[in-house]
């Protein structure tokens, strides 16, 4: 079963903070885009953190090891009586046995995949807080329209693979403790189509594939924070000579929110800082502000202290649910408190803080 703590490297105990400070260090690390990046690392950083990142998920890992949409073929064999006993080699010995890791091959059904790409976006502070919409040209490898992703020329004919037989798979032997073990796997001459192209279609060049721009819709939710990623699943690049069941990768977009002149987030809230006169703060009195929702009036109470904080129920950020922003509400709006003192009194100034003295104020 894969340690979700381990993969971001946190401790069990670690915080929604804890959680997502190692996801962007590692998922910063990793991107397949960068140099020295490891795309199956990144698929593993993605998924621990999308499970730990979720409350309910992270209960349900917590207590059972894995969650709901996770199944014994899906690589979590803790359940199964004598299969931790065999400890860390258990990959490597599935993977000889059987030709695929745990999780792998039979996970997808043999599904030839194209490979996930990744794009980053950046939107304002109003628009992280309340949900947007993206449209951006993407370039990618897609399916050639002319060979409908075989490779193969409009028209010509196609023969048999004379290096896997037709069978579009290649098998191998090595031995390991079980003994000799044969393992399948895809031919490369074919790419396991099993058929050779007479001649290629001249569009792709045989490949099956082509690198074309297209418009992406995206929709980014209501509540997301700086460096968070949005899933686009079957956005991203073909695989090469589609044939039989085949689905392109995922796109996934990293999201940069772009800091507001006023307002910070603290979780659910949202802060800001608000300076008031020494007058104000004894007499207390209203005041005029600016809020995501627009202006609000709000009471100043006599007598406040510095550093105090006002809170403005609903004027937080949005929290989705299953049944939607009404279901879960928003969080507050605090506003902290601090006094201007004077640096310098006229005379006249010092004559009313006197007399207030001599009353004891």
């Amino acid at each position: 079963m894969k340690d979700y703590y381990q993969i971001l490297g946190i401790a069990r105990n670690a915080s929604k903070d804890d959680i997502k400070k190692a996801y962007r260090d590692l998922a910063h690390k990793y991107h397949p885009d960068k140099k020295g990046g490891n795309e199956a690392r990144f698929k593993e950083i993605n998924e621990a953190y999308h499970t730990l990142a979720d409350d309910q998920k992270r209960a349900q890992y917590d207590r059972f090891g894995k969650t709901f949409d996770q199944t014994a073929w899906g690589g979590d064999f803790s359940g199964w009586p004598g299969f931790e006993d065999l400890g860390s080699n258990m990959h490597e010995i599935f993977e000889d046995f059987f030709g695929f890791g745990m999780g792998g091959a039979r996970s997808n059904g043999g599904v030839k995949r194209g490979r996930d790409i990744a794009l980053d976006v950046e939107v304002s502070f109003e628009e992280a807080i309340f949900g947007t919409h993206r449209r951006v040209l993407l370039r990618k490898l897609a399916v050639c329209e002319i060979c409908k992703g075989s490779g193969v020329a409009p028209g010509a004919k196609e023969h048999t693979c004379t290096r896997c037989q037709g069978s579009g798979t290649i098998h191998s032997t090595k031995k390991s403790l079980f003994g000799s073990i044969t393992r399948l796997s895809e031919c490369t001459a074919c790419h396991g189509r099993g058929k050779i192209p007479e001649k290629k279609c001249t569009a792709c060049g045989g490949v099956g594939t082509l690198p074309q721009s297209g418009e992406v819709s995206i929709e980014i939710p209501a509540g997301i924070q700086d460096g968070e990623m949005v899933r686009l699943e079957g956005e991203g690049e073909a695989p090469p000579t589609v044939i039989g069941r085949s689905e392109p990768g995922d796109l996934y977009v990293r999201i940069h929110v772009r800091p507001h002149k006023t307002l910070r987030r603290v979780g659910r809230d949202l802060v800001m800082k608000l300076d008031i006169p020494l007058t104000e703060a004894l007499l207390g009195g209203e005041r005029e502000i600016e809020t995501l929702d627009g202006p609000i009036s709000i009471k100043i109470p006599a007598g406040i202290l510095e550093g105090e904080t006002l809170s403005v129920r609903g004027k937080g950020v949005p929290v989705s649910g299953r049944g939607g922003f009404a279901a879960q509400g928003r969080g507050d709006l605090l506003i902290e408190v601090h006094v201007r003192y004077p640096r310098r009194l006229s005379e006249h100034a010092k004559k009313l803080i006197t007399e207030l003295r001599n009353e004891g104020l």
